[in-house]
């Protein structure tokens, strides 16, 4: 039997597919065709705070501008856990002790859930909060949401739990052993499934912006599990692959000059914030 279809951007609909693998996923995705994600994180896409993500813009409101910026922070999140799969899978031709079963568990979690806490209009509404006095970051409210939504999942322990958030923070060394530091590395670092991710595929939804010569997910398939003294083990990449790691350095600030900081996109964030706080004005209240 084949696994169920969820569509990215549309209606999630999981189907039990056997005793053994309830809600496995295959999902139909714009930038990398077709791809199966494992059980849990069925569970995860089908709880409301995963779900609402489909109502959040990766670009917030560029569209106005860029008018087929509509691209979600779901679609983003399924993709990063992809490609953290894929690069663990990378990972192990490299490794005598390969990754565990757990241990995969937790950094595909992880790349699911990084973006869970995102206000409306993404980061927008950071600047809207903090126009009132508060303090609020996404990475903080994503830890936060994502505890809630493991919690509720039995066969995740406490020291998973707090492996997960600490992988979405950043902050996941102190956690792991020696041998396993290159894992805090696969979702929060200079080159990471989220950011390659969210370059490709704002580079598919904003064409014109910037012409990678090929996908930078190809930077995974040479990687390889290196020891630095002194500092446990990273993730190196391929000397051939350099030209990509830079395309992608120089891809991400073409992005800030000519989409994420447009001036005209400045402009229409300008207007939104403007239309929030006349909603408040006249009763409207927004959670903060």
């Amino acid at each position: 039997m084949q696994p169920p279809i969820i569509c990215c951007g549309s209606a999630t609909v999981v189907i039990p597919v056997s005793a053994m693998d309830q809600y496995a996923l295959t999902v139909p995705d714009t930038v990398y065709g077709s791809f199966v994600l494992p059980p849990y994180i069925g569970r995860v896409v089908e709880t409301v705070e995963f779900s609402r993500l489909k109502h959040l813009k990766q670009l917030g409101v560029s569209n106005a501008i860029f008018g087929t910026a509509l691209h979600t922070r779901y679609d983003h999140s399924l993709g990063a856990c992809y490609l953290a799969g894929r690069l663990l899978d990378a990972l192990n031709r490299s490794l005598d002790r390969p990754v565990t079963e757990d241990e995969r568990k937790c950094v595909m979690l992880a790349a699911v859930l990084h973006d869970i806490g995102h206000g409306p209009y993404s980061h927008l509404w950071e600047k809207f909060v903090e126009e009132y006095g508060a303090h609020w970051r996404h990475e903080r409210s994503s830890v936060e949401l994502a505890r809630r939504v493991l919690d509720r999942m039995e066969d995740i322990s406490e020291k998973q739990v707090n492996l997960i958030c600490a992988l979405i923070r950043g902050d996941a060394s102190e956690q792991l052993a020696p041998d396993r530091q290159f894992l805090a590395h696969i979702v929060s670092s200079d080159v990471d499934v989220d950011r390659c991710d969210y370059l490709q595929r704002d580079a598919h939804n904003v064409p014109g912006v910037i012409s990678p010569s090929k996908p930078f997910r190809q930077l995974f398939d040479r990687v390889r599990v290196v020891t630095v003294q002194g500092k446990g083990t990273r993730i190196a990449y391929h000397l051939q692959d350099y030209p990509l790691v830079y395309e992608m350095a120089c891809a991400r600030q073409a992005f800030h000059r000519r989409c994420y900081q447009d001036p005209k996109v400045l402009g229409a964030e300008l207007m939104m914030l403007d239309v929030m706080h006349e909603a408040e004005r006249v009763g409207f209240r927004f959670s903060r």
